[in-house]
């Protein structure tokens, strides 16, 4: 069973093929490749297994200006996440399909990961039961000031990706299934959130820190 997908497209890379990644109720990520001679072919590239679960969302990480240094490619979607119900949120790097990092989220009265986002500094995971987690895009940038995890180990270290904040939407305990971040021209000033119980909260995101203020909620 087909879960999500996203596309990748190569437009203005030095790399000639586009791809669309398909996620699965097994546990699987599948790349297909994108030809301009037609669709009605599109070639199995490669499968990335490491969840062991129902994959709930797949997101790309913004394309880099210019060259990327990892792989000498431009214009280059270095990085693909994924959530699963086996409550893993895993980096996958785009070129090799292998995993190159993971961070296990909570067990909150069985919730699980359900939708997911990217901001300029942050990842922001919706979950089962209404709340969104936030994590540090890059490892080692935790910006909490408040006793926690990354102060209890050696002096001046900090876990790798530390949870930040979890922002609340709405009162009622039912899924977050689907979170975009962006606002006018493209700014990236808004954390979008849509849920089940037909409510969207926008979150205004915080340029210098983790205050996430939810500004407004609509009722549809």
């Amino acid at each position: 069973l087909i879960t999500n997908l996203c596309l990748n497209d190569n437009a203005g890379s030095n790399v000639l093929q586009s791809s669309l990644y398909t996620a699965s109720s097994n546990g699987s990520i599948r790349e297909w490749s994108l030809c301009d001679d037609g669709l009605e072919s599109m070639p199995h590239l490669g499968t990335m297994w490491e969840h062991s679960t129902w994959v709930n969302d797949i997101r790309l990480s913004p394309p880099k200006e210019g060259m990327c240094i990892k792989h000498g490619i431009l214009c280059h979607a270095c990085l693909l996440y994924s959530i699963s119900d086996d409550r893993t949120i895993r980096m996958w790097d785009t070129i090799t399909r292998r995993q190159v990092d993971e961070i296990h989220t909570p067990n909150i009265k069985g919730s699980t990961p359900f939708s997911l986002a990217l901001g300029d500094r942050h990842l922001f995971v919706g979950n089962s039961i209404g709340t969104i987690w936030v994590y540090p895009l890059k490892k080692d940038a935790c910006e909490r000031s408040d006793f926690h995890i990354c102060l209890e180990v050696t002096p001046g270290k900090r876990s790798e990706y530390c949870l930040q904040a979890t922002l609340k939407h709405g009162e009622t305990e039912c899924p977050i299934l689907a979170l975009e971040v962006g606002g006018v021209n493209h700014s990236m000033k808004y954390l979008f959130s849509g849920k089940q119980d037909g409510t969207v909260a926008i979150f205004a995101l915080d340029q210098g820190g983790l205050n996430f203020e939810m500004i407004a909620q609509l009722n549809q």
